[in-house]
């Protein structure tokens, strides 16, 4: 929860400093351990904001870059979290 909430603040300031205006910025984590010494991280951000989706996406792909993010995510590899 400390990593979702973490990239959640860092696209929010980003918005807010660039004066986009968003409705709301949504981001679900999951993780799998059920292989032994193997953790899976599952990602999704969503950004319900009238911004076109090429921002959304740079958005997201910049906070994967936030250094207080590459600390918490130590060396783990975040994947897309498909929900239903």
């Amino acid at each position: 929860s400390g990593y979702a909430a973490c990239m959640n603040i860092m696209i929010r300031r980003w918005m807010n400093e660039e004066g986009l205006a968003f409705r709301n910025v949504t981001v679900m984590v999951d993780m799998d351990n059920s292989t032994p010494g193997i953790t899976k991280l599952y990602k999704k951000i969503e950004i319900d904001a009238d911004i076109p989706q090429e921002k959304k996406d740079e958005l997201i792909a910049n906070v994967l870059d936030c250094p207080i993010c590459k600390v918490l995510r130590g060396g783990k590899t975040f994947l897309p979290l498909e929900m239903e």
